[in-house]
């Protein structure tokens, strides 16, 4: 039986986070050599005895700059995960433990959007409640750079391009190589909490674990890598339309329907996850005693 060490395990669960890591790093480096040119362009080589001005001019264009880097990084990084998980799909195969799943059938995938929307809505109204964006520095500054492009831009690249990167990362890769040696509770618990560091301040912390325990269930419920996908997409898609368009602001123009509504959304989470359960399930299981 083919066994690894423990190291060689941490290992194959931190290193494609790692990459994206550094590749994000490097492109943030570069974002600020950029503004700093920009600036001595715009304002001439004096700037450089004056510091403060070009700090300053730095600072007001930094989130759209830095929103275009994170941009970049995931599609740099996009290819790399991609020949990863290609990897792990082939190594399976070579091993004999790749596992053959009854395919859920699509309508049933709209359960799991439907559950991002509400998880969505759930998770940021619970957390405003809470008074943690208050109490928490750095949440004003990373959302001024993740809503810091285009409505247009933001759907493809926040709602889209970044989940993808995100849940190869976290679910298609990491929480799927630690199913291998652990319990599915062990390995959503520890890649959430991965996931919920990875953001970088407590307010995103705490969504990002609530949210990754709920992208395990799904993954581990459906046995497909969409389903997270699908359910992260649809959290991130509403989360750009409510940060950048009037859409839903008439659900938080009174104390009154703004708790109502939250309710509502909590309660929702609670039917789509039942659902899950009732038909997701059920129907692998009919399926498997055919």
């Amino acid at each position: 039986m083919y066994t690894e060490s423990f190291g060689k395990r941490f290992w194959r669960m931190v290193y494609p986070l790692g990459l994206y890591i550094l590749i994000s790093s490097l492109a943030g480096f570069a974002s600020s050599l950029y503004l700093v040119a920009q600036g001595v362009s715009e304002l001439g080589f004096s700037a450089l005895n004056d510091p403060e001005q070009l700090l300053n001019q730095a600072v007001e264009k930094m989130p759209d700059t830095l929103f275009w880097a994170t941009l970049i990084s995931a599609a740099v990084t996009l290819p790399f995960l991609l020949l990863f998980y290609h990897w792990d799909m082939k190594r399976e195969q070579k091993l004999g433990t790749k596992k053959i799943y009854e395919k859920v059938p699509a309508p049933y995938f709209g359960i799991v959007i439907l559950l991002g929307i509400a998880a969505c809505f759930a998770g940021n109204n619970l957390i405003t409640m809470s008074g943690l964006m208050n109490s928490t520095s750095g949440y004003v500054e990373v959302a001024e750079v993740l809503y810091g492009g285009r409505l247009a831009v933001e759907l493809l690249g926040i709602g889209i391009l970044v989940p993808v990167v995100e849940e190869l990362i976290f679910r298609g890769l990491a929480y799927k190589r630690m199913r291998e040696y652990a319990s599915p509770l062990m390995a959503g618990i520890t890649t959430s909490m991965l996931f919920a560091v990875f953001h970088g301040n407590l307010v995103q912390g705490v969504y990002a674990f609530l949210l990754g325990a709920l992208l395990c269930y799904v993954y581990e419920k459906y046995h497909s890598f969409w389903a997270p996908v699908l359910l992260h997409a649809a959290a991130n898609v509403i989360s750009v339309l409510a940060s950048e368009t009037s859409v839903f602001d008439f659900l938080y123009s009174g104390r009154g329907i703004f708790f109502a509504f939250t309710l509502i959304v909590c309660v929702l989470v609670v039917v789509f996850v039942y659902l899950t359960e009732r038909l997701v399930v059920s129907n692998q299981l009919n399926q498997k005693a055919e």
